[in-house]
């Protein structure tokens, strides 16, 4: 069955296929009249289990649609001096696939959130590599409750081989705003007549997570001075114009009142104040998340 490697963010192209590498290190083997292979970039491999490769990609206000392609690779002893057309079709029992052998849940990408810009891909005489182009339609991504997954896979290339362990690709399809990623956060908690849970934090690692254009969740929970979770659940935050912060959590978690809960573009770090309960004099955790990386 096909493996797709997985890469972050970005689909990476590699290298040519693992044929074309060892017929070259074969001293005695004529591959003069070798017939060449298509294959999708980046997913040569062997075994059972699919992996998909992940196509990552931000989002703004408005929602935009956004133009990317996956890469086709002719793997040859020597570039061609003919045209190549390459027939490629979307197929959805790849994602099947996917998630029956991984335990996941991606819906296929419905029609209407994606464009074909033509499903025959055409690779110039002197060049190896070429593109299936797409179009994403961001502004139907329901970024809360769905995952989307796409495969796709090669039937027909006229006068050539098609690989048989990377002739399908599979997408998982990621959307980020530009807040999210991974941060270092540290801080201050106050619980009324408990010292333990009173006083200062630092370096706890929090991912922020896309929820919308302007807004990302807390992956896990904000933290006590001890170290303990607060049971507000995971706070999420929404990122105004002007770059205040409106906070809120299913437990109660809200705005402190007597903070400047901001965002600041430059070094990428949010200042919040969230209090719950009795209010800032008795419950609140004031805290600074600095950017690291994305996730």
């Amino acid at each position: 069955m096909n493996k797709i490697k997985r890469t972050s963010f970005l689909v990476i192209l590699l290298g040519l296929g693992l044929l074309q590498s060892c017929l070259k290190d074969t001293p005695f083997l004529d591959v003069s009249n070798t017939q060449p292979i298509i294959e999708f970039v980046g997913t040569a491999g062997f075994g059972p289990i699919l992996t998909p490769s992940s196509q990552s990609f931000g989002i703004s206000t408005p929602l935009l649609d956004v133009d990317t392609s996956i890469a086709l690779n002719i793997a040859s002893p020597q570039v061609l001096s003919y045209d190549v057309k390459v027939v490629i079709k979307r197929d959805s029992a790849l994602v099947d696939s996917l998630n029956s052998q991984g335990g996941l849940a991606y819906e296929n990408l419905p029609e209407d959130m994606y464009k074909l810009v033509s499903d025959t891909v055409t690779i110039k005489a002197g060049y190896r590599i070429g593109r299936l182009k797409l179009r994403l339609n961001n502004s139907k991504y329901d970024f809360a409750n769905h995952s989307y997954a796409i495969g796709f896979k090669i039937v027909k290339a006229d006068g050539m081989i098609i690989s048989g362990n990377a002739n399908s690709f599979i997408w998982t399809l990621d959307v980020k705003n530009q807040y999210d990623g991974v941060y270092l956060m540290r801080g201050y908690t106050l619980r009324l007549n408990d010292a333990a849970k009173t006083g200062y934090f630092s370096n706890v690692k929090r991912n922020l997570v896309t929820s919308g254009v302007n807004s990302v969740d807390f992956d896990n929970l904000l933290v006590w001075a001890d170290g303990t979770g607060v049971g507000i659940d995971n706070p999420s935050l929404t990122i105004n114009a002007d770059n205040s912060i409106d906070i809120t959590s299913p437990g109660g978690g809200k705005n402190d009142p007597n903070y400047n809960s901001h965002y600041d573009p430059t070094s990428k770090t949010f200042f919040i104040s969230v209090t719950w309960g009795a209010g800032p004099s008795a419950r609140l955790s004031t805290d600074t998340l600095v950017y690291q990386g994305p996730r």
